[in-house]
């Protein structure tokens, strides 16, 4: 019963440290897009 809940709780934190890293993933992906987007803007501006 204990190991059990034990197990559950190691999961659930495992799960969310999993979501989180994704987002915080997700979100410096979605930075370094929108850098690379303004970077071809200027570079097209100048050629």
């Amino acid at each position: 019963m204990t190991t059990g809940m034990i197990f559950f709780i190691c999961v659930l934190i495992f799960v969310g440290v999993s979501i989180l890293t994704a987002i915080f993933v997700y979100k410096s992906q979605m930075r370094k897009r929108r850098m690379n987007q303004s970077q071809d803007q200027i570079q097209g501006h100048d050629s």
